[in-house]
């Protein structure tokens, strides 16, 4: 068989074509996976962003959170202070009571 022979070439072309194809069919393939993973690139850059603004937002709640918390534990505190205030006030007047003999009920104004 000679190697410019109508068949050989045929062959040759056929088999060129075959080759063609398939590369064609192979990079049509490699395509669409990369497509995929461009969408999938894109949906992950998204999911970050939107976890970024999520923490910053979480920062700020956070801050605002111990700012009130500072608050909650002042006003306890000046509670506790004037409960014991309250106590002491309440014991010097038992004790006027008792030393003058007469039981506070009301004070004017209070009725």
């Amino acid at each position: 068989m000679d190697l410019l022979s109508p068949e050989a070439i045929a062959g040759g072309l056929t088999a060129l074509v075959l080759a063609g194809l398939g590369i064609r069919k192979r990079c049509a393939a490699d395509t669409r996976q990369i497509e995929a993973d461009h969408v999938k690139i894109e949906f992950y850059q998204e999911l970050a962003t939107q976890l970024k603004d999520t923490r910053a937002e979480l920062a700020t709640v956070s801050a605002e959170r111990n700012k009130l918390a500072r608050e909650v534990g002042e006003l306890s505190g000046k509670v506790a202070l004037l409960t014991r205030e309250n106590e002491h006030l309440e014991a010097r007047m038992k004790a006027l009571e008792t030393r003058l003999g007469v039981r506070i009920d009301t004070m004017p104004g209070d009725l």
